[in-house]
């Protein structure tokens, strides 16, 4: 079993995320997702567990995460990218390296 923590720092409207996943057969991932964002609180309650093969390679358009993310009212919002990231690091089909985004001043 591997549980993963990311922590989603989104910038301007700083409402920060956390996002626990574990995964104890490589194929379900179950969340634990806190936010300060009552649209990502909502999403939380709804997305409580993924097959993770089905979320990794299902495009945009069909993936389960970003569907269920239509709640949220940001369409940059990095929180489902993050949701898949620490899924996909707890059934340890990637490493755990932070991830970011930055702007060049």
């Amino acid at each position: 079993m591997s549980k993963v923590t990311l922590t989603v720092n989104p910038g301007v409207c700083g409402f920060k995320t956390v996002i626990v996943s574990e995964c104890e057969d490589m194929m379900n991932a179950n969340f634990t997702i806190e936010s300060e964002c009552p649209a990502v609180a909502a999403l939380a309650e709804e997305l409580t567990s993924l097959d993770v093969m089905n979320g990794l390679m299902t495009p945009f358009a069909t993936n389960p995460v970003y569907e269920a993310a239509g709640v949220l009212p940001h369409g940059t919002c990095p929180v489902p990218c993050a949701i898949l990231k620490a899924a996909e690091a707890s059934a340890d089909f990637a490493l755990k390296r932070d991830i970011s985004m930055e702007f060049s001043k």
